[in-house]
């Protein structure tokens, strides 16, 4: 239990303050179950169901992958993060009664701790991370981009700790926490979080009134754009067609399309097993300079460089097509079970938000293998068996006496 309430109270703090703050929490909660089942001397069981299976079968095909990989020791390392998050998930499978009530005390504490870190970071030019930096003598200078993954991270947990709140007679602090992300996300400097929270939100209020069809709906449209990655890439989203739709948008959102559309061309070339698991960087012609006339930068940008920032294609090129059935696979079983919570709206609504708000992010920012941001989108994942072991009969337990 402490190792998960660990992870409430910590892992968004420790986002703030370092670059891969998650993956170090998740790491050392991972470590916590391990020795704490070595001690007892036996092993969490472990639910069967649809998730787990795909989450294996996700594991074993990118650790296998490394047998191709142009990159063969990067698969390795970040199976290592997947490997921890399964550890700790099967920890909180085993969290029920009072000490799940305690476990999300801690979530909703390190939340509110959370949101004031980032208020301050933003509101004085990363202060905290000045301080830190001075401390520790590095000379790394603070940039807003990078807290943006920690805004991301906090919003990650928003709607989940909404529906607990309010489940628990706390609906004005539940409201309060919801006012005061608007007031993050509208200063962020990252458009793609203000749109993954404005789609987050939408999907939250639709799954609320009107319930299963929205998730299935939902479901249904992530695993098309997923399988289908390699076709609306090439012929919707090239870098031809936008800039002649919209001649004004930016260099930045204009590298993610030829990025793509590299990414595509070289799935082509390995469709079905892929180029290996975290391998995109390392691509042949990937360091190669963008040639357009339409295309102008202070300095040659490479057309790949480290990753494409979007999921699908990522999926594609590096885990083939089989890659890319088994992610489908897992959000199909998501949606599923998401979808068999109708009883209970609020924490179905919840679910669906958090994972539509990490959907869109993954379409369109950083590498969906970074440690951290791997860290981060293995809490939903997290809180699902947190989730389905609450049941109605369970005390309120911010409610005083019976």
């Amino acid at each position: 239990m402490w190792a998960i309430a660990l992870i409430g109270a910590l892992v968004i703090p420790a986002q703030v303050l370092a670059p891969s703050g998650a993956a170090a929490v998740i790491g050392i909660a991972a470590v916590m179950v391990v020795l704490r089942y070595v001690t007892l001397g036996r092993i969490p069981a472990v639910q069967r169901n649809a998730i787990v299976a795909a989450v294996v079968l996700i594991l074993f095909w990118a650790a296998v992958s490394a047998l191709w990989s142009v990159a063969p020791r990067m698969p390795l390392k970040q199976t290592g993060v997947m490997v921890a998050l399964t550890v700790v998930c099967a920890a909180a499978g085993q969290v029920g009664g009072e000490r799940h009530t305690a476990v999300w005390k801690w979530i909703i504490a390190g939340l509110g701790i959370g949101f004031f870190m980032i208020a301050i970071e933003l509101e004085f030019d990363g202060v905290l991370n000045g301080g830190l930096a001075a401390l520790t003598g590095s000379e790394k200078g603070w940039r807003a981009p990078r807290l943006n993954r920690a805004i991301a991270l906090s919003l990650l947990l928003l709607w989940p700790a909404m529906w607990y709140l309010r489940r628990t007679g706390r609906t004005l602090m539940g409201l309060g926490f919801f006012v005061l992300a608007v007031v993050i996300v509208v200063f962020s400097p990252s458009a793609s979080i203000k749109i993954a929270f404005v789609a987050g939100t939408v999907i939250w209020g639709a799954v609320r009134f009107w319930g299963r069809p929205v998730v299935h709906v939902f479901t249904g449209a992530a695993i098309l754009i997923l399988l289908l990655a390699p076709v609306w890439v090439s012929s919707v989203v090239t870098p031809d067609r936008l800039h002649s739709t919209m001649p004004n948008i930016g260099m930045s959102a204009l590298h993610r399309t030829f990025m793509w559309e590299f990414a595509v061309d070289r799935t082509l070339d390995r469709p079905v097993l892929g180029w290996g698991f975290d391998s995109s960087r390392r691509l042949p012609g990937g360091d190669i300079a963008i040639q357009s006339d339409f295309f102008r930068t202070a300095r040659p940008e490479p057309v790949m460089g480290t990753h494409p920032h979007n999921w699908p294609v990522q999926i594609w090129v590096e885990l083939g097509g089989i890659g890319a059935l088994l992610f489908a696979g897992l959000l199909a079983a998501v949606g599923r079970t998401i979808a068999t919570w109708d009883s209970d709206r609020g924490r179905q609504a919840a679910m669906a938000a958090c994972l539509g708000f990490a959907f869109v992010l993954v379409n369109l920012m950083w590498g969906i293998w970074q440690s951290w941001w791997l860290a981060s989108l293995g809490l939903p994942f997290l809180l699902f068996p947190v989730f389905s072991r609450l049941t109605d009969e369970e005390p309120r337990p911010f409610q005083a006496g019976p």
